[in-house]
């Protein structure tokens, strides 16, 4: 571990002058242990930015730590960043040029989802972390105009500061399925002797979510829901579908483009023009008095 928390830019002591960057150390701390799988965690790296008072400085220093480890043997190696909501430099490191398979955590209030499904009657599904389009349409904008700390600031609806439970939005971008949002729960569970731990489970489990539904009077919905795809031809009058023999024939039927194409020679492109007789012909030059 490196603890860098006595490096204040101002506040150095005469040992510490002109060391307040700790980019070789942690980049040769690194080097070191590449024998091993690595998590390399930087919990201030927004302080970083503001000691060296360069955006530009901390993202570099995450890229280079990026391509340090990307010398690595062991493929579970990984760079974890806390980054503030606020930070500005939350839209530089999560963008593809820094990070291309980037798995990011976003904390949400739980009174945020509460407030969706109890005012727009869209609440997340309780069998599954991947809500309907509509709910995303709704949350989405409103987390990023805050209304999540509104609601805990303003205490509206019973929301309160203090809270034994959450939402996560995960987002991960890589691999075969590009880009895939999802969005869970937490809650700290009592294990005895004064101790509690951290477990994962669905919206739907959150008691703030279930007060909620309950209060609206909504049922919970669940994944199974959705509505199927509509079939158009339902209820018509006649028959748009085709047998196999009939779809069978229709494949070998040769279009008349494709003929065309078959038995035109392969020869160079020629533009043939036969002149109109309103076309204004003339052989000459207009533009050879000029000296160009």
């Amino acid at each position: 571990m490196i603890d860098w928390t006595g490096h204040i830019p101002g506040y150095e002591t005469e040992d510490s002058v002109g060391k307040s960057n700790p980019r070789q150390s942690v980049l040769g701390t690194i080097e070191k242990n590449l024998e091993h799988p690595l998590a390399v965690l930087i919990d201030s790296i927004d302080t970083f930015r503001s000691d060296v008072g360069s955006t530009s400085a901390a993202c570099l220093l995450v890229s280079e730590i990026l391509e340090t480890l990307g010398k690595s043997q062991h493929p579970t190696s990984r760079l974890v960043l806390p980054i503030p909501s606020g930070s500005p430099l939350l839209p530089h490191l999560t963008s593809a040029s820094i990070f291309q398979n980037l798995t990011l955590l976003v904390l949400h209030s739980p009174y945020l989802v509460a407030h969706i499904s109890q005012s727009y009657l869209t609440p997340p599904p309780v069998d599954s972390p991947h809500p309907s389009d509509k709910f995303w349409s709704l949350f989405l904008p409103a987390a990023q105009r805050g209304e999540g700390e509104k609601l805990v600031l303003s205490g509206e609806g019973g929301a309160c500061r203090q809270m034994h439970e959450g939402v996560v939005e995960v987002v991960i971008r890589g691999g075969r399925k590009g880009v895939e949002r999802t969005l869970e729960g937490w809650r700290v569970k009592d294990v005895g002797d004064r101790s509690q731990t951290v477990e994962p489970c669905l919206c739907g489990d959150l008691d703030i979510i279930k007060a909620a539904l309950g209060k609206a009077g909504i049922s919970a919905t669940r994944s199974s829901d959705a509505p199927a795809e509509t079939d158009v031809t339902h209820g018509l009058s006649f028959n748009l579908t085709l047998t196999s023999s009939q779809a069978e024939a229709k494949s070998k039927v040769a279009l008349p483009y494709t003929i065309a194409a078959q038995q035109a020679p392969n020869t160079a492109a020629v533009i043939h023009y036969d002149p109109d007789s309103a076309d204004d012909m003339d052989d000459e030059d207009p533009d050879e008095d000029l000296d160009l």
